[in-house]
């Protein structure tokens, strides 16, 4: 519901605020007020497209902002969670237009495209006048009308996922499909790849041994010699050697001390240097013992490393990423092969997806079809009430082209409409005027009364060219309109403007700087009365007239 209303130097209003409430809310005041400036305001809010000449004269923008109340409409809720644009259970909207014509929009302050504005305000205001949001014309709108008049609404909502969910099966067996003769010939080469790895059977801890054992019997001979002098040097027979030398110079050393005591370090570092040079001889000594040249191990070691490098050339990689390029291919072969798998089974699943689709659909079907006469039926009988005793309107169903199911269902539905006798009905959008097209709106809503979702609705001079007893019908469908919805009407009809639980007049004057300002000032009874008055008998007021004025209104007590 609507609560509050704000709107700045749009056209003719300077500065508005308007609290409202639940009920029928009549706008009413004198022709040229400024009461299109209204709908205009409530356009922007819809996502209509900006104009510059909305802009007041020498202003810097204008601005129109509502906020909503959320409290019984949890679907809208729900959306605004969805676009990550609620806030607290709020919803107020604000619209922006420059001079320049450029427009920003915001939904509880944070900026959004006009496209969502409208996605929102589709929820929360439906507009039925002689020009824009004629919504009835369009046949996904009659569907959504006839659906809520059977009362199927949760089973067309089951029915379009059942749809969703057989067309995702669809596309994803076609997305298969159209690779399956790649994937023929790349599983073919995967398992042959993976198959030639498998049986190399190279992993990571045996290629570093194979690196190690490499390096170290590649280098035998040598290792051998050179730890083979390096023994020699430190003790021989045949040469001098460093440990007899050191031994020697220890010796000379400790005779010293018992002479001169400053040579006492100089012995503690020779007798370190003996001990480190007698464990390194027993380490080459040793270690001597246990090398040995071995060129069949070395050669085969040579073979399964030039072998891995033949094949990781083939594979084009490096022989160090053999072991993760067979884990990567294993991989690959493990999807592809499991895409297989899976259209195996997807030719089980659409077939069980379709058909609880149609099993759905053939339902849907039958309930639209007993309801579209009933429909038509009860239309119609508002319809002469609002002063068209001819009018005839036809809910027809048709198959939809080839045969093609489509998320709403296997038909599509047409309003076919006629406002004279002898002429055959056609689509609304060829015959009906614009105040038919709002009266044929109001017997639609009086006829879908319980079960419309969409909290405020508004009727813009929906009684133009009707008057007497027909006016006073629209007043009392609006009236009952008003006790189930938030309900705004724009009227020149006394009969209707009397049927107001809250009443509003729109007028124009001229301020103390010469400009024109449109104002917006709710009545109580009093004013009410006379506004009715003036309504009736235009300047000429009187006692009689006011006393009609208060028997119009004594009609919705």
């Amino acid at each position: 519901m609507l609560r509050e209303l704000h709107i700045q130097n749009l056209a003719l209003i300077d500065q508005l605020d308007l609290e409202l409430e639940g009920g029928l809310s009549v706008f009413t005041g004198e022709t040229g007020a400024g009461k299109s400036i209204l709908m205009n305001a409530i356009g922007l809010l819809m996502g209509d497209r900006a104009d510059s000449g909305l802009v007041r004269h020498s202003s810097a923008r204008a601005e129109v902002a509502a906020d909503f109340d959320l409290g019984k409409l949890p679907l809208v809720q729900e959306w605004l969670e969805r676009s990550e644009l609620d806030s607290d259970g709020e919803c107020q909207i604000r619209r922006t237009i420059s001079p320049e014509g450029r427009s920003k929009a915001y939904v509880n302050g944070r900026p959004v495209p006009v496209q969502t504005l409208k996605q929102l305000g589709e929820m929360l205001l439906e507009v039925h006048g002689q020009h824009e949001h004629q919504k009835l014309m369009r046949s996904e709108q009659q569907l959504m009308l006839l659906d809520g008049f059977a009362g199927i609404q949760e089973q067309v909502k089951d029915l379009f996922n059942r749809y969703r969910h057989w067309r995702n099966l669809e596309r994803e067996r076609e997305q298969i499909d159209s690779q399956s003769g790649e994937n023929v010939f790349q599983l073919q080469l995967l398992r042959y790849q993976v198959k030639e790895l498998e049986e190399f059977n190279l992993n990571r801890e045996e290629l570093d041994q194979l690196h190690a054992d490499l390096k170290k019997l590649a280098h035998a001979d040598e290792t051998i010699r050179h730890a083979a002098q390096a023994a020699e040097l430190l003790d021989s027979d045949n040469q001098p050697a460093a440990l007899s030398a050191l031994s020697q110079a220890h010796q000379h050393i400790i005779e010293l001390l018992d002479v001169d005591s400053r040579f006492a370090e100089a012995g503690e570092l020779l007798n370190n240097a003996l001990i480190q040079a007698q464990e390194a001889q027993q380490i080459l000594r040793r270690s001597l013992g246990q090398l040995e040249s071995d060129p069949e191990r070395l050669a085969e070691v040579e073979q399964r490393l030039n072998q891995a490098a033949d094949l990781a050339r083939k594979h084009q990689v490096t022989v160090d990423e053999l072991p993760e390029h067979l884990q990567i291919l294993q991989k690959e072969l493990a999807d592809l092969e499991d895409a297989g798998n899976r259209l195996e089974k997807l030719t089980e699943e659409i077939r069980t997806a379709r058909k609880a689709y149609l099993e759905l659909a053939t339902d849907v079907s039958a309930w639209r079809a007993d309801a579209a006469p009933r429909l038509a039926k009860v239309v119609n009988r508002h319809i002469r009430e609002l002063g068209m005793p001819e009018a005839t309107l036809e809910v027809l169903l048709h198959p939809r082209p080839d045969d093609q199911p489509a998320a709403t269902g296997l038909e599509k539905v047409e309003f076919l409409f006629s406002a004279n006798p002898g002429h055959p009905p056609q689509a609304l959008a060829k015959v009906a005027s614009g105040g038919e097209l709002s009266r044929l709106g109001l017997a639609i809503k009086m006829a879908t009364l319980e079960q419309d979702q969409v909290p405020t609705l508004i009727f813009d001079e929906v009684d133009t060219g009707i008057g007497g007893s027909v006016a006073s019908k629209v007043g009392q469908m609006l009236h009952q309109l008003g006790n189930a919805h938030q309900v705004f009407c724009v009227t020149h009809q006394p009969q209707v403007a009397g049927q107001g639980h809250h009443h509003f007049v729109v007028s124009k004057a001229v301020d103390d700087s010469g400009k024109t300002t449109t104002r917006i000032q709710q009545l109580d009874e009093h004013q009410r009365i006379d506004e009715l008055s003036r309504m009736m008998s235009g300047d000429k007021v009187s006692e009689h007239t006011r006393g009609l004025a208060r028997e119009l209104m004594g009609t919705q007590r």
